[in-house]
């Protein structure tokens, strides 16, 4: 005797539909497809706020690099082309100085600690 197959409730559309396979989740392929659009969207739009504000400073960094191997600039001046340092790529340390990441560009305190010292890795 054949099992009579259970009522599911769709989670995007909310719709009870009967499931044709035993793994179905949704009630049609285009609830599925809105379903996963719509949390990846979420996840996308979230991530470009970042993405926005780290390119932001990456170009103020290869400005200031221009066709340079290194650049030495005050972080008063950082601060005054509204650069900042919430937001990096990577961090790590090199012989107890902090090293920030930016993709390829790496910034890190000079000696004297008013300066950093910019290089592309």
């Amino acid at each position: 005797m054949r099992k009579k197959p259970e009522l599911k409730i769709c989670p995007f559309s909310n719709v009870i539909f009967t499931p044709k396979r035993n793994n179905q989740v949704f009630a049609t392929s285009k609830d599925r497809q809105a379903y996963h659009n719509e949390k990846n969207n979420f996840i996308r739009n979230k991530i470009s706020e970042v993405n926005k504000q780290l390119l932001k400073y990456y170009k103020i960094l290869d400005s200031l690099l221009e066709e340079h191997q290194y650049a030495y600039v005050h972080k008063q001046y950082l601060k005054a082309i509204d650069f900042s340092f919430k937001l990096f790529t990577y961090y790590s340390e090199y012989k107890g100085n902090i090293i920030y990441g930016f993709y390829d560009i790496k910034l890190m305190k000079h000696r004297n600690e008013d300066y950093f010292y910019i290089t592309r890795i």
